[in-house]
């Protein structure tokens, strides 16, 4: 897979650079792994989506639609929807951290092997006007429309020393955020500002993870038996859907048609739009050594650390060295 020079010419330099170093250490086309997972355990796998995808499953989808999943010997399908029939493929599921770090407290044995998102898109938005813009540690007393079983609020509150944080009910279309400049509202950096820009609104984006509190998104999560009885079938997947990454980084109007249909909330040339966006959120972090997804026991540490510190109950949870796995990544 090439990347086109005048998409390169197209990024900052920091981007060029990164993007460049990833292209170097992607994984080959026919890689042995691959091969051997096509010879010895094709399998059919359902890749489950917490929701309509959104662009931290893009790379996800890109490798379905242009085959590099059948490529290495899998059939994979990427969907919001639970497979219904009786023998149903194994399922792999993409989620962001809390939902992974949650499903285990539930007592599902799994392992992260893929963190395509180092960073967070999610934020809150504010108008440009608003008093709200110098910072999150601002929104004290402010009007939020936001869900309150999100952790990033009681998570801010105390990382800004601020009192719970008053929410209003979310506002997913922005409605109530459009009629009122003095309010903020919880978002998605990535797919959310199109959706924002027809209504005429001009804003001001406070990232979440410019407090600390960062996990990372479009989780790769394996059950942990599936892992250990075909590491063939998982090295295969992994490496079709990093080559299914830098493709779409590369080139997100490759899909943008399909994304369009599978979630109609943005039309074709808003999914392009969001998928330059998610460059950032990819292009960072660990992902600056010049591999993509991967992850480190210090940030795991660090969040579990975070979420027992406003947790209910204690949460059960293995040691951060038990969360992942970066062996399938090279």
């Amino acid at each position: 897979m090439q990347l086109s020079l005048r998409l390169l010419a197209s990024f900052c330099m920091p981007l060029a650079v990164l993007l460049a170093a990833v292209s170097c250490n992607r994984p080959a086309e026919n890689t042995a792994a691959s091969g051997q997972a096509a010879e010895d355990a094709p399998m059919t796998l359902h890749l489950l989506l917490p929701a309509l995808p959104d662009a931290t499953a893009g790379g996800y989808v890109y490798a379905e639609e242009r085959g590099l999943y059948q490529k290495a010997g899998l059939t994979v399908r990427v969907s919001h929807e639970a497979p219904a029939d009786a023998e149903a493929p194994e399922t792999i599921l993409i989620c962001d951290a809390l939902q992974f770090l949650e499903r285990i407290r539930e007592g599902e044995d799994l392992v992260a092997v893929l963190a395509p998102f180092q960073d967070s898109p999610s934020c809150v938005f504010v108008w440009q006007d608003s008093a709200l813009t110098t910072g999150l540690e601002k929104l004290e007393g402010a009007t939020i429309h936001g869900d309150t079983s999100d952790p990033q609020w009681a998570f801010l509150s105390k990382r800004y020393e601020m009192p719970p944080l008053a929410l209003e009910k979310p506002d997913p279309e922005f409605e109530a955020f459009s009629q009122n400049s003095t309010c903020a509202v919880a978002g998605d950096h990535v797919h959310d500002l199109a959706r924002l820009g027809t209504r005429g609104v001009t804003t001001q984006t406070l990232l979440i993870s410019d407090s600390g509190f960062n996990p990372y998104c479009g989780l790769l999560a394996v059950p942990r038996p599936l892992l250990e009885s075909q590491p063939d079938a998982i090295r295969a997947l992994v490496q079709a859907s990093l080559r299914g990454w830098l493709g779409y980084l590369s080139a997100p109007q490759a899909i943008s048609p399909q994304l369009a249909e599978r979630n109609p909330k943005l039309n074709a040339s808003e999914w392009t739009a969001a998928g330059v966006r998610a460059r950032r959120f990819v292009l960072t972090g660990a992902a600056e050594s010049g591999v993509i997804g991967v992850m480190t026991a210090a940030r795991w540490a660090k969040m579990v650390h975070q979420l027992e510190g406003f947790a209910e109950s204690e949460p059960t949870l293995p040691a951060p060295g038990n969360l992942f796995t970066n062996e399938f990544l090279q």
